[in-house]
């Protein structure tokens, strides 16, 4: 059985999986004559996910994750592999985005992480 405090140190320092905002709240259930489990809630989008058995990403791995995925990458316009990339969070929606601009066209895009690859999506400054 899990406490409070074991799952809110569980979820300290994670990333929600839909829109990695890093406040999350733990939540715990006990159905009637079953265990205790954790939920963890997302602050920013509501966003609400079990917690046990699940590993999730911190904003460092996350972001390791990003880079070692770029280093495989080609711009979609010019075909170099020379990106920089930046976290990006949006005030109005509080939703944040991975983005890499090629340093040899200029061209900006919204990186996704699908663990095996990354996937270079146009970005325009609206947003995508």
């Amino acid at each position: 059985m899990i406490t409070l405090n074991e799952a809110e140190e569980r979820v300290r320092g994670m990333l929600c999986p839909r829109c990695l905002h890093p406040r999350l709240s733990a939540v715990l259930y006990l159905p009637e004559g079953d265990e205790c489990f954790c939920t963890a809630r997302c602050e920013n989008c509501g966003y609400q996910f079990p917690v046990e058995g699940t590993h999730l990403e911190t904003l460092e791995e996350a972001w390791q994750h990003v880079a070692h995925g770029l280093e495989r990458a080609a711009c979609p316009g010019c075909r170099t592999p020379d990106f920089t990339f930046e976290l990006r969070c949006d005030l109005g929606d509080g939703y944040c985005h991975f983005l890499a601009r090629c340093l040899s066209c200029g061209r900006t895009f919204q990186v996704r992480d699908h663990h095996t690859h990354v996937e270079l999506i146009p970005w325009t400054s609206s947003g995508g």
